[in-house]
């Protein structure tokens, strides 16, 4: 059984190459290695990238010993007024002080960027993907005939894995958080998640509208 699957993938593996091409008028584009990025879907979220920049400042050497100031600035969106809250909670949580007032403290501020892509082409599945997936599956499973024809079918779908495509969100934040003391920069830490298309209005600035009274 074992021979049966390695003929498999040694035909699929042969069955590839001949769709290779030796020659192109023009560079060949390519994409990155296969990387994760994480997805922010809630509160708790926030609450996570929080606690991680509370620690980060409680590590950092330049900022020891001083008093923190936590400037939400003109930011009204909902992460925006949640994100200053949980901060403040985030860094006495870690031992560090918090000042009610800027003037002699370190000051920190945080900005969003909202990045929405147009005309995004879909991902490709990662080599490998049904492979393991199919493995997975039948990893407690005795090899049979059946077990075998399965994972043959994946060896072949992986050997094709550039041509399966699957949608992801065309929508990410880009959330930065600084610290700044007697006009330098002592801290910067940028964080970029994806966000579904509905969430991107937790994010935006709540417009003050100022209504006139008419007689």
């Amino acid at each position: 059984m074992i021979k049966k699957i390695f003929a498999v993938g040694l035909s699929c593996a042969a069955l590839t190459g001949c769709f290779e091409l030796n020659t192109s008028q023009s560079p060949i584009g390519t994409t990155f290695e296969t990387s994760n990025q994480q997805k922010m879907q809630s509160a708790h979220h926030w609450d996570v990238l929080a606690n991680h920049q509370a620690e980060m400042l409680a590590d950092s050497g330049k900022l020891s010993g001083a008093a923190f100031y936590v400037d939400g600035g003109s930011d009204t969106s909902s992460f925006g007024k949640t994100y200053k809250t949980l901060l403040t909670s985030a860094l006495i949580k870690n031992g560090l002080s918090v000042s009610t007032q800027p003037n002699g403290a370190a000051v920190i501020n945080y900005e969003v960027f909202i990045v929405e892509h147009s005309g995004r082409e879909p991902n490709r599945m990662p080599v490998g993907f049904w492979t393991a997936l199919t493995a997975g599956v039948w990893v407690a499973s005795e090899i049979t005939s059946p077990v075998v024809g399965s994972l043959g079918a994946a060896i072949a779908a992986d050997s094709f894995s550039g041509n399966n495509l699957y949608a992801d969100t065309d929508h990410e934040v880009v959330i930065t958080t600084q610290v700044a003391m007697n006009n330098i920069i002592g801290f910067s830490s940028s964080n970029v998640y994806y966000v579904n298309g509905g969430d991107t209005s937790n994010y935006k600035k709540v417009k003050n509208v100022q209504l006139t009274a008419t007689k």
